[in-house]
């Protein structure tokens, strides 16, 4: 279990909890925030704390925690899970994203792996489906090494409904950035950006949890 929100992200223990019904679970996760790290890897050294047997937090990105994992630890892991990213990881931002990127490293080391993310401060519908999540995909055998599956939670539920787990396309969103430059005296710039693009695919992963449906898109990292 890795993410890019820190060791300390309540949603990463919340989601050992979970994987630990299913067996036993080793966390390496980053010592501070990692958000936007894509697949960066630390080429200098870098600190490991170690906080019990099955814990690791070190001074690195969610890529580095993954080779730290395999090559340090030598954990032969059955299945690699990133997440839980508080925030959507949809379209585009799959390109940038740490918890992504810690999925494609698990991958291109031949390990099945899988990056879950949901709306930003939405941890209800994490906790009311993440279980049922990980059973589905391992049930239906979803998993694979030739992919890693992107799951992204809804929004909300549509009208108290259990959300329908949806396979679903990438859709590369039309952005136009807005970043401008911010502060008391104009030296500090902030990125931005708005949605240009009213209608979406009906197979998409943003159609999907802007309607309350459970988004599981398949990405590749060659083909």
């Amino acid at each position: 279990l890795v993410n890019d929100d820190g060791i300390k992200a309540p949603l990463l223990e919340y989601a050992r909890q979970v994987l630990s019904k299913f067996g036993i679970v080793y966390v390496v996760a980053p010592l501070n925030q990692q958000s936007g790290k894509s697949v960066s890897n630390t080429l200098s050294p870098f600190e490991v704390v170690k906080i019990d047997d099955f814990t690791y937090a070190i001074e690195g990105t969610p890529a580095d925690c993954i080779t730290y994992a395999f090559y340090g630890l030598n954990i032969e892991a059955d299945i690699v899970v990133s997440g839980v990213n508080d925030g959507f990881n949809l379209g585009v931002d799959t390109m940038y994203s740490g918890t992504v990127g810690a999925a494609l490293q698990a991958i291109y080391h031949s390990c099945p792996a899988i990056a879950i993310s949901s709306e930003k401060g939405n941890e209800r519908q994490v906790k009311n489906h993440l279980e049922r999540v990980i059973d589905y995909l391992l049930t239906h055998k979803l998993v694979s090494k030739e992919y890693i599956l992107n799951i992204n939670f809804p929004l909300d539920e549509k009208s108290g409904d259990q959300p329908v787990i949806q396979m679903t396309n990438l859709h590369y969103l039309k952005m136009k950035l807005t970043g401008n430059m911010v502060g008391s005296s104009f030296t500090t710039f902030l990125h931005a950006r708005e949605m240009i693009e009213p209608n979406l695919p009906l197979d998409s992963d943003y159609y999907a949890v802007f309607n309350g449906q459970i988004s599981v898109s398949k990405i590749y990292l060659r083909r």
